[in-house]
């Protein structure tokens, strides 16, 4: 169970992601022209905050239960970024038509922007997460004695032979 100053940390840092998402994304009611108020709500932001938090935790390597405040800020917004536009283009999708008014015909179609955008940020999210995964569960077996187990040593050292000589003479390194 979380102690009640590391949930503190935990929703200061979720809010800072929002604030720092909103920022990049100029989603502010002054900035956004075609209709009054921002695009999205922040309740919106949150939720995308939480999923992609999820979806960190749930991607192999295993490295234990990651939060907000131990998830790298560029990462967490690329995430964040690549939802909030895949969501964009879904609404844009759904409200795909026309309008035609005195021979005049104007067709509201960016959703084909958006997810070019979306897909563009999830590859660089994805990439980046999995880099980042790795390297922290790589270090986890380094530093940890106990931490979580993965395969990450015997699928990337050169030989399995190597690996168990290695993983044999661990205790005899040990304080």
């Amino acid at each position: 169970m979380l102690s009640d100053a590391a949930i503190e940390a935990e929703i200061l840092a979720r809010r800072d992601v929002e604030r720092r998402v909103r920022e990049y994304m100029r989603d502010y009611a002054e900035l956004n022209t075609l209709f009054d108020g921002e695009e999205y709500s922040r309740v919106m932001i949150l939720h995308t905050i939480d999923l992609v938090i999820d979806e960190i935790n749930a991607w192999p390597p295993p490295v234990g239960l990651l939060l907000a405040v131990t998830i790298p800020l560029h990462l967490l917004m690329d995430g964040v970024v690549s939802r909030l536009l895949e969501s964009a283009a879904i609404l844009d999708m759904r409200n795909d038509m026309e309008f035609t008014a005195d021979d005049l015909t104007v067709r509201l179609d960016q959703y084909q922007a958006y997810l070019q955008l979306s897909q563009s940020k999830r590859q660089d999210f994805l990439q980046a997460m999995v880099r980042w995964k790795t390297g922290v569960n790589a270090q986890q077996a380094v530093d940890e004695i106990g931490g979580i187990h993965s395969d990450w040593l015997w699928i990337n050292l050169p030989s399995r032979r190597y690996a168990y000589s290695t993983i044999r003479t661990l205790p005899s390194l040990l304080p």
